[in-house]
This record gives structure tokens, sequence and C-alpha cells, in this order.
């Protein structure tokens, strides 16, 4: 089953460049996924993918705007950046659906993205 993040990638990724036609775009994800609408560069890892695996991907290709659609901004990443943070008292309104680090990390990385892109 696609989580909610995956629908909302599905459904808007498809639609960016013509919102955006002078901007170019490459998908990075953890692992490959069918149906999002998007060619996706697969570069697999299991834990931190956001934090750790991105930032090397993201070396060699210089974008000038990383568009994250699930607010977790890398903490190295210090080039331009938008997201989207979906639901974000979630976590807080059902914390016994989360474990203690799960929640630290959600609260600690929706900061860091609301500090990042900050319209």
């Amino acid at each position: 089953m696609a989580t909610g993040t995956e629908i909302y990638t599905r459904e808007s990724a498809p639609r960016l460049p013509g919102v955006a036609p002078d901007l170019g775009g490459c998908s990075f994800a953890s692992r490959a996924r069918s149906g999002l609408g998007v060619d996706m560069m697969v570069v697999p890892m299991a834990r931190m993918w956001s934090q750790v695996r991105l930032p090397l991907a993201l070396q060699p290709a210089h974008p000038d705007l990383l568009f994250v659609p699930a607010h977790a901004i890398p903490f190295g990443w210090l080039g331009k950046s938008l997201t989207v943070v979906h639901g974000p008292s979630q976590f807080e309104r059902t914390p016994r659906c989360y474990s203690l680090a799960q929640r630290s990390y959600l609260r600690l990385t929706t900061r860091w993205a609301a500090l990042r892109c900050p319209l």
C-alpha cells in the first residue's frame, strides 16, 4: 500500500514540468517504486537515507534546488530547498504509534525543514 507521501509524489511530480518548464530535474529514491510518474535514480541505503545517502548522491548533481516531498531536508545540504510537511501533528497527536526516537527525529527534521524552507 502506498504511503501518503508516495501518493502526493505520484500526483504532483508529473505536474512539475508544466508549472516550471524551465527547470530540469532528477528524482532520487532509496528503493524502486512503480507508478510515481517520474523516473527515479535509485540510491539504496536502509537507514538514514535522507541524511546520509541522499547528500552523497547530490554532490555530483549540483542541483539549483532540492525538492523533498517528505520534509526531511538533509542537515548537510546547504543549497536551496523546497519541501512539504505532511500532517506535522500526527506524531504528536498519536505518540503511541511512534517510538521516542522516531518522535524526536520527526520533531528535529520538521523544525529543520521550517528553518530551511521558510516560505
